[in-house]
């Protein structure tokens, strides 16, 4: 079994800051068959010289669409780069306590699964 799989549960779909890079918005924008203006527009709010995407009242990413009792991306196939990296970011990878934080929060971490097996698992994907 992995260190971690993903299940869809749309838990890290919470929160705001995933700012978005201009070819993150160009991909997403044509995506969704709209102008990166609409995209920006629509879904976007403004901070400081970047964009990040809105979230709806609940604090869930604008994006997230639920399907009976499954959560789904609707931009899955294109999401943003900082999306695609959870939870292997730096500061869980390099830090044994903030990986038992995310651990707590996401239920596609084995709750079995040793911190060392989820480096190397976190590594392994970053070479493919």
């Amino acid at each position: 079994m992995k260190a971690f799989e993903c299940k869809m549960c749309g838990e890290c779909c919470w929160g705001e800051g995933i700012s978005l890079s201009d070819e993150e918005i160009r991909r997403i924008s044509k995506f969704l068959k709209i102008a990166e203006e609409e995209f920006k527009r629509r879904y976007c709010k403004r901070k400081r010289e970047r964009y990040e995407l809105l979230t709806k009242p609940s604090g869930y990413c604008i994006f997230l669409r639920e399907d009976g009792n499954r959560k789904m991306c609707m931009i899955h196939p294109v999401k943003p780069d900082l999306c695609k990296k959870w939870p292997f970011f730096n500061s869980i990878i390099s830090d044994e306590d903030e990986w038992n934080m995310a651990k707590s929060a996401c239920p596609g971490i084995d709750p079995d699964a040793k911190f060392e097996e989820f480096v190397r698992q976190a590594i392994s994907e970053r070479n493919n």
